[in-house]
C-alpha cells in the first residue's frame, strides 16, 4: 500500500495533523499523539519515543491503555500495527 506524503505536512496542526496520523499510521497512533499534546510534525520529531507513555507504571493511564493497546500476559502494553485507513 503506498502513501502519499503532503506536501504541506510541516504545516499541519491539531486537527490536521491528527487526520493525516489516523490515515497513516491509525487512529490508536493518533489518540496516543493528541492526549500528549504532539500536534504536528515539530512535537513529534522533538520526541525521543511518542510511544513511551504506554510503558509507563500509572492507574491514571489506564483507560488511555485500554483504548488504545493491547494488554499483554507480561503486564505489558503495546500499540498493534494498523495499515492504513481503519
Amino acid at each position: 500500500m503506498n502513501f502519499v506524503i503532503p506536501h504541506n505536512i510541516m504545516e499541519l496542526k491539531n486537527d490536521g495533523f491528527f487526520e493525516f496520523v489516523k490515515h497513516f499510521s491509525g487512529e490508536k497512533v493518533a489518540i496516543l499523539l493528541e492526549f500528549q499534546d504532539i500536534s504536528n510534525v515539530d512535537c513529534l520529531l522533538a520526541c525521543d519515543d511518542p510511544l513511551e507513555i504506554i510503558t509507563f507504571d500509572s492507574d491514571d493511564l489506564l483507560d488511555l491503555k485500554k483504548k488504545t493497546c493491547v494488554k499483554l500476559n507480561n503486564n505489558s502494553f503495546t500499540v498493534l500495527p494498523q495499515g492504513g485507513t481503519n
